[in-house]
């Protein structure tokens, strides 16, 4: 194999001692060189060198930590990278193993020889083969990790290259270490590249109609700039994500019509399963491959998302209707995640918590009946009262829902199924016109504390000419199924999905609502990083692209002038200037 000529990028990245972030800048060759160099330059291994120097140049900044806790030799200190790689202890092996093991899963669904084949390729580039023995349709080891990373840099599929372009795409996502967040952020704390886009549409939008925003604007003003995830917040509304089980299915639908109604993973396995020929099920609707990537579902869902049958994996949501929309305006109105069974015919979509809101429902029949409070209306009649509030109305059979001091409702206890529920029935409004009529509208939200807040259903009572309710209001029960009907166009059109986008709830620090992971399944930091990793892997080019922008507008800048041409045209043909 030719050398390689390091003098071609020996200042490419190197910092400005003028500036006080980082620039790149880069040298030429000397005339000498400079034919040879350039043929050289433009093979793939050494544009991939190019390209992974400048991945070395953030990671050195992005891990100072990590490189200052390993105590390295001064020739370590050279690749401090490449050292860290050959120590388990360190964070960034830990975060390039994590995203290895994705790597590796996903080479092998594509090909069980990739790692393999990789051995004839070190071997044509004369680099010793003789502790990587891996074998066809085998995972890699640990070990087979650590010689990959040392020895990848002499083969086209530039393993450690791809893995460090996924670590800075999530960097960049998560802002989940200290050093980013110091380029990142400004004094307040607040990601500064998102505060000066907002201060630039709010004064391009200056003297305009206030309630004609660009998406954009209204999207920067939900956001919560101190939100170490703000990118990948801002990525998911962008490009919103569903994690889908699908499949449809006309077979034998005559003798199958009657199992088309569905309310348990059990039953949607069943029809997924159907196999009246009795041959082997292996590529028929199957199951998650590799179950530890699978991003979370809502927790009363009881449903074992490794045992589901037909996954597709993660998809990018197209703008559906109803529960599948995927607007900022759907977002902000959810009242909760989205997940469970589609219904194919409205696209709204069945979660076990809506099923037993359903079931709830049912059981009760009808709401209880309203009423004013001893009293109260004999002095709205002599109109010694003239106001009326939450206070004044009773509810059948409930007590009153007090928060802050406040009565904001009523609630009552019910059992279904040996399970205690809590009904919340909330005010929202009192409606009345004492100077007209003696008629009273009372609207309420009837929600339940142990489900999901969007099981929600609205009634209202009328209290005419002040007098207490006669009858019960019957609850509308057609809105909530205890099942999801799959039939569609004379098949089955099976789906259960987790879409994946922020919540629009109270942040009590900022007391405004803001986007966030806030009351959602992925809340957690291990399920945010899956959604990240996830996102990395969907589409790795144009998401380093993304990240190198945002890196030089924190700080971290190209300087095209000082490039060598051949350099250039390598970073403008990957995009990256």
């Amino acid at each position: 194999m030719k050398p390689f000529n390091k003098k071609l990028l020996s200042s490419l990245l190197i910092p400005s001692v003028a500036l006080p972030l980082a620039t790149i800048s880069a040298a030429c060759a000397t005339s000498k060189t400079r034919g040879t160099q350039s043929n050289i330059i433009k093979q793939a291994t050494s544009q991939n060198r190019i390209i992974t120097t400048l991945t070395n140049f953030y990671l050195d900044y992005f891990y100072a930590n990590d490189i200052a806790a390993a105590n390295l030799t001064e020739e370590e200190k050279k690749d401090p990278l490449a050292a860290l790689l050959q120590k388990p202890s360190s964070q960034f092996y830990k975060d390039m193993y994590e995203l290895f093991k994705i790597y590796a899963n996903a080479q092998l669904d594509k090909d069980p020889q990739f790692f393999s084949a990789i051995r004839s390729e070190l071997i044509n580039a004369e680099i010793d083969t003789s502790s990587y023995k891996i074998a066809p349709f085998a995972t890699p080891t640990e070990d087979d990790f650590k010689y990959l990373m040392k020895n990848s840099k002499y083969i086209v599929s530039d393993i450690r290259l791809q893995l460090q372009k996924l670590i800075l795409i999530r960097l960049h996502m998560l802002k989940d270490r200290e050093e980013i967040r110091k380029y990142a952020n400004n004094k307040d704390g607040e990601d500064k590249v998102k505060r000066e886009r907002l201060n630039k549409l709010i004064k391009d939008h200056k003297g305009k109609d206030k309630d004609k925003k660009t998406t954009e604007h209204e999207l920067h003003e939900a956001l919560d700039f101190k939100d170490n995830n703000v990118n990948l917040i801002e990525h998911l509304v962008n490009n919103p994500l569903l994690q889908t089980w699908a499949f449809t299915d006309k077979r034998d639908m005559q003798l199958r019509r009657y199992q088309s109604r569905i309310h348990s993973a059990d039953e949607f396995n069943k029809i997924a399963e159907y196999n009246p020929l009795n041959s082997p099920l292996y590529e028929v609707n199957p199951k998650a491959k590799h179950p530890e990537q699978l991003i979370s579902t809502g927790k009363n869902e009881n449903i074992d998302l490794a045992k589901l049958r037909a996954y597709k994996g993660l998809v990018k949501a197209s703008s559906g209707s109803a529960d599948l929309s995927t607007t900022l305006y759907a977002i902000k109105r959810q009242k909760s995640s989205i997940f469970g069974f589609v219904d194919p015919t409205t696209s709204k979509v069945y979660s076990q918590d809506l099923f037993t809101f359903g079931k709830l429902l049912r059981q009760e029949d009808k709401a209880p009946k309203a009423k004013f409070k001893a009293g109260v209306a004999d002095q709205l009649k002599n109109k010694s009262k003239t106001s009326i509030s939450n206070e004044d109305i009773e509810l059948e059979g409930t007590t009153q829902l007090v928060e802050d001091g406040k009565v904001i409702g009523f609630q009552k206890t019910v059992t279904l199924d040996s399970k205690t529920y809590t009904f919340l029935f909330k005010v929202e409004s009192i409606t009345y016109d004492l100077t007209k009529s003696n008629d009273v509208t009372i609207k309420f939200a009837l929600t339940v504390k142990e489900l999901e807040k969007r099981a929600e259903l609205k009634f209202d009572s009328l209290l005419k000419n002040f007098e207490d309710e006669k009858e019960s209001n019957k609850y509308n029960q057609s809105q909530y199924p205890t099942d999801v009907d799959l039939f569609k166009n004379d098949s089955f059109d099976a789906r259960y999905i987790v879409k994946l986008v922020p919540s629009w709830t109270e942040d009590t620090k900022l007391k405004r609502k803001t986007l966030s992971f806030r009351e959602t399944p992925w809340e957690s930091g291990s399920e945010i990083k899956k959604i990240a990793n996830a996102i990395a892997f969907l589409d790795t080019s144009n998401l380093f692209k993304k990240a190198v922008k945002y890196f030089a507008e924190i700080g971290f800048k190209i300087q095209e002038r000082q490039l060598d041409n051949d350099v250039r045209d390598i970073l403008k043909k990957e995009g990256l200037i």
